[in-house]
């Protein structure tokens, strides 16, 4: 009786650990969820960018329960290249600014609203995201312990009085 119980206890404990483990999901190319996503950035990127219309080439998108991170390269629609210098409001790191977009978007009663938008980030501009409690850091492709310092953010033990 005793070596069923821990079973028991050892069973459900590995449940409760894996259902802990953040689940990534990358919708594919066509899938609602991923033009939901899109269409999520899709209208920031069009006004910076002063285009009507733009897609998107994308490096990165990561969803898990009501957030998504994504990275991507926008073009115009119609496939003619975007003019940096045209279009940018900001020091041109190369084409960076228009090529290079990350964003953070969480997903409210069903739609996908824009977080975080940065086009051509040069730094690690993600860090701001470890003192967010409950945010799964695991989006952007790494490990909490990876991205945020020691003593910063939830990984910060508490302090005593």
């Amino acid at each position: 009786m005793k070596k069923f119980r821990f079973l028991l206890l050892a069973l459900f404990a590995s449940s409760f650990v894996a259902n802990a483990q953040v689940k990534i999901t990358h919708p594919g190319p066509g899938t609602p969820e991923r033009i939901a996503v899109l269409d999520g950035i899709r209208s920031t990127t069009q006004a910076e960018l002063k285009i009507p219309e733009v897609q998107y080439v994308v490096n990165t998108i990561n969803v898990t329960n009501d957030w998504a991170y994504v990275s991507v390269a926008a073009k115009r629609k119609d496939g003619k290249p975007i003019n940096a210098k045209a279009v940018c409001a900001y020091e041109i790191h190369g084409d960076a600014c228009i090529t290079k977009i990350e964003a953070v978007l969480r997903n409210m009663n069903g739609t996908w609203k824009l977080e975080e938008y940065f086009g051509g980030a040069t730094d690690l501009w993600q860090m701001g995201y470890c003192d967010k409690k409950n945010f799964p850091i695991e989006i952007f492709g790494m490990k909490r312990s990876e991205l945020c310092p020691a003593g910063y953010g939830q990984s910060m033990p508490p302090t005593k009085k």
